[in-house]
């Protein structure tokens, strides 16, 4: 298993494969993938083709490939992009997770590292994207009962610093809600 401050793709398709089942029993063939060149803006012709647009912010530990600093930031941005095609019963989701810079490292601050994430906040997350997708794909009304969000838990990590963060510089952090 791979430490908290390391990207894993694999764990994230993992979880999302094992809750599948019990979120989204409705039949359908539902995929993850990433792309690391996505935004939270959609085109006309995407919205028309039924691409919808989750943003969360998760909590997820960074490493330094520079100077070895490692780093625990509540404010990670994830961006969901995902779309059921009825007649196909097939529905996608594409992830791009948004990464930081080192505070230690001055000169390199242009370099954004992607975060690592514990088990419970890859499930949290997904659980929370599940809810959206049970509600904008399959119109289900959704019950009072609400997945904690990263800002319902209190974490302590230092304030956002907002030239640290790939997110900020693109102008779509979670924080800018």
């Amino acid at each position: 298993m791979s430490s908290p401050t390391e990207w894993s793709p694999s764990l994230w398709k993992n979880y999302f494969e094992r809750l599948l089942e019990q979120e989204l029993d409705h039949g359908d063939e539902w995929t993850l993938g990433f792309n690391y060149k996505q935004t939270d803006q959609l085109t006309m012709g995407e919205r028309k083709i039924g691409w919808k647009v989750a943003k969360q912010c998760a909590y997820g530990g960074f490493r330094c490939g520079h100077c070895s600093n490692t780093w625990w930031s509540a404010k990670v941005t994830l961006v969901f992009r995902y779309r059921l095609r009825q007649a196909a019963e097939k529905g996608t989701v594409n992830m791009r997770p948004f990464g930081q810079s080192c505070r230690s490292c001055h000169e390199h601050q242009d370099v954004f590292y992607m975060a690592g994430f514990s088990e419970d906040e890859v499930d949290r997350t997904l659980l929370q994207l599940f809810k959206k997708i049970r509600k904008n794909c399959y119109g289900e009304e959704q019950d009072g009962s609400d997945v904690a969000t990263v800002c319902d838990i209190v974490r302590k990590t230092k304030p956002h610093k907002k030239e640290l963060c790939e997110a900020c510089h693109q102008g779509i952090c979670c924080l800018e809600e």
